[in-house]
This record gives C-alpha cells, structure tokens and sequence, in this order.
C-alpha cells in the first residue's frame, strides 16, 4: 500500500553551534519503508566539528549521542595507530580517544575522524583534526640536494600507474605516491595456499595489510595515503606468478545517478557524483559465511564511513548521510557476488 507523505527532515549536524535545516519532499513511500526509516538515528552532540592538537602529539577525545543502534563503528584517515574499532552500542553516549604522535614536519597535518553508526539504517559522523606543524628556532640552515624526479600523468591529470610482478614471496621495489586516494589491483591465479599483500612505510613500520586471503586472488582495494615514499611487501605460493598494479585517479568525473555496480569478492568501484547523501540498495550472496563490507571513499583518500558491515548473505537498504570530499568511491569486501544500487537521496 502506497500513500503520499509530505516529510520535513531535521539535519543536526556535528558542529559547535547547532544548526537545523529543514527540508521539505513530497513522496511516495510504503507504511513499512516508513517504520524501518524511523530506526538506527544517530544525532552528534560532541562540540565543535574542528579540533586541533599541538606539534608535540597528544590525545583527543571524540563524543556523540547515538539512538537505536546496534554497533558503532571509529575509523580515521590516514590511519591513526590502534584507533580503528567497532563497538556495541544502543542508545547513550559513545566516545573514544585518539592519540597522535609528534608532527616533525613544518607543515600542519589534517585527519580525518568518521563514527559510523548502525542500526536499522546508518548514519556518519565525521570530525577534522587539524595538527600544528613543528616550529623550529634554530638559525642553523641545512641544504640537502635531492635527485631530480621526473612525474608521469596520464592525459586526465591522474599519476600514471606502477607495475609490480613476482613470483612467490617477494618485497617489491619502493613506489612513491601523491596524498590522496590509491587503489591497488592484485592478482595471483595460480596462487592455492594463500595471497597476502602488505604495505609498509620507507622505514619498513606497517601502514596496513588490505589483502589477505587463502587461494587464488583478482580484485582491488582502496587506500586513503599521504604522500612520500613505501614499500610494497607481497607473500604468495612458491613459484606462483602475481601482479600488482597501483593507481591514483585524480580528477575524475563521477558517474550520474541512479546507477547500479555489480561484481564479485573484492573490488573498488566508482566514483559517482557528489552528493551529500546516498541511498543503498544492496544483496551480497556469500560462499563463506565472511564479511560484506562497504566503505565510502572521497576523491582525497577520506574514508566517509561504512554504510554496510556484516557477515554473510545479504539483502536491504541503508543511507549514507553528510558525505563530503566527492566524488565517491565503493570499495566492497565479499566472498560472493554482490549487487550495489544508488541513488541520491
């Protein structure tokens, strides 16, 4: 049954001074899709959106008030160290605390924080960290002279790709990024036992380990990297072959909407329009009874939140709210095929 709703929708955003915008739609919606939209509401009450820390590092605390959740989920971009989390919750107020180390660097620093809280629909939540950079008083000057370097673009201004190949287990040669979105597509057919690829800063610390699986492996994945120097570290089957592509797209336009992505196992799809809120409408069938995650990335690298993280077969709708830094990329996690339909809300 169908009926025509005239709905004012309150925006309570997450800044110092509150601000509400209402806005007004005429639509049809069924009475059921009106009851599960009621559910999973999460409203920030946590200060100013902007928080700033010293050169020196410190901790930061992040708070909001959540309702009719089922978990919540901490993520930051670039990653912070230990920060990353989820956690039950239901109604009441969650936080956690993020500690930054010491910024060497002249220049400030930016992250980003995103809460994303689930429940019968998910909302996100994102804070911007801004850290001062390291002020010096000494008068004494040191010239280091660098090699020239010469940077490769493609014709629509994006890095031009780097090429890695192996066999076996393998530490690659060091690649250099610009700050911002990098996406990795790996393959290894004749991998049985399993294909892990690592990615490690220049002094060889773990900056993460996006892929990780047993058998063969065809897919890509996303990562939000400021810019310098790393090292690529890939661990596959003896004497099996495999291929690491790493790509930047920059200025790329995003696909309209509605639009719909299908696929399988792990892929980055994308970009598509910014906007600041994104209807899904996903299936997942999984094989292995393993995760079906959904992460949105800004054309900058920004992780905007997770509107879909749970285990096994899956089929419903969600909403991103508040997204920022558009376009938009998916970058999804399954162990099946899945099916992505988006829409602007």
């Amino acid at each position: 049954m169908l009926m025509v709703f005239a709905v004012y929708r309150a925006e309570i955003r997450n800044t110092g001074v509150t601000r509400v915008t209402l806005m007004k739609r005429r639509f049809a919606v069924s009475i059921v899709s009106i009851a599960l939209g009621l559910g999973g509401l999460t409203f920030a009450n946590a200060g100013a959106s902007t928080k700033t820390v010293g050169a020196s590092g410190g901790s930061v605390t992040f708070r909001a008030t959540v309702r009719n959740a089922t978990s919540c989920r901490w993520s930051s971009s670039p990653k912070i160290a230990g920060f990353a989390t989820t956690v039950r919750c239901k109604t009441g107020t969650v936080a956690r605390s993020a500690k930054f180390q010491a910024n060497a660097s002249t220049k400030t620093k930016s992250y980003a924080i995103t809460l994303t809280a689930h429940g019968k629909m998910s909302t996100i939540i994102h804070w911007e960290v801004i850290q001062a950079g390291h002020s010096t008083t000494t008068t004494t000057t040191t010239t280091t002279t660098v090699p020239p370097t010469t940077t490769t673009t493609t014709p629509g201004g994006s890095p031009a790709p780097i090429d890695f190949s192996g066999i076996g287990q393998t530490v690659a040669s060091d690649f250099t990024v610009e700050g911002g979105l990098a996406v990795f597509h790996a393959m290894c057919s004749a991998c049985h036992v399993g294909f892990i690829m690592e990615i490690d800063h220049a002094d060889g610390s773990l900056v993460d380990t996006p892929i990780s699986v047993s058998g063969s492996y065809n897919g890509s994945v996303a990562e939000g990297m400021s810019a310098g120097q790393y090292i690529l570290v890939v661990r596959a089957d003896p004497g099996a072959p495999w291929t690491v592509e790493i790509t930047q797209p920059r200025g790329v336009a995003g696909t309209a909407l509605p639009t719909t992505f299908t696929g399988e196992g792990q892929e980055v799809v994308g970009p598509v329009v910014d906007v600041p809120d994104l209807w899904f409408e996903a299936t997942n069938t999984s094989s292995h009874d393993g995760n079906f995650i959904v992460e949105i990335f800004g054309a900058d690298g920004s992780i905007q939140g997770e509107p879909i993280d749970v285990i096994g077969s899956y089929s419903g709708f969600t909403i991103a709210n508040f997204l920022r830094n558009g376009p938009y990329y998916l970058a999804i996690t399954s162990d099946g095929a899945w099916s992505i339909a988006l829409s602007a809300i």
